[in-house]
């Protein structure tokens, strides 16, 4: 595999960095093809629901979509278990000690390796600070009152 994995051209006019000379011909959706995003996947928590609810009331309209849920799924539940690790954390400690000496304790290895795992996921769906300039939404286009409907 050479260089990077090539961005659809979808993401391109997000981002703003759509060129005519590069990009022409490749497969653009229009607005009207891409879906909403609906309601969460089953299995999620009650936690897991309140924290899908505020993301997606906070992301700006358009940029989360259909295809998206799944991964907007994966950072919730990933959110969630770094919420469980800091509360198991702070009642139990991050040191545990044993025979050979003191370690790390599980729960702190969880909580760095589930934190990774949601700022991957949140920069993807553009939820990170550093993620967040990039992320262009088209606006929906307004209606044309002269139009014959």
């Amino acid at each position: 595999m050479r260089g990077r994995k090539q961005l659809p051209v979808n993401v391109h006019l997000i981002r703003g960095t759509y060129r005519r000379d590069r990009h022409a011909g490749q497969l653009v959706q229009k607005p009207g093809d891409v879906q909403p995003l609906a309601g969460p996947p089953p299995g999620l928590t009650e936690a897991q629901l309140e924290l899908w609810r505020y993301y997606v009331e906070a992301a700006p309209e358009g940029a989360l979509l259909a295809t998206d849920r799944e991964t907007l799924a994966a950072f919730v539940v990933a959110c969630d278990l770094v919420r469980q690790c800091r509360e198991y954390l702070a009642r139990d400690g991050a040191l545990m000690a044993d025979d050979s000496g003191v370690k790390e304790s599980a729960a702190s290895r969880a909580l760095a390796r589930h934190a990774a795992l949601a700022l991957r996921y949140g920069a993807e769906l553009g939820l990170t600070p550093c993620s967040r300039p990039r992320l262009r939404v088209q606006p929906k286009p307004e209606p044309n009152p002269f139009d014959d409907d």
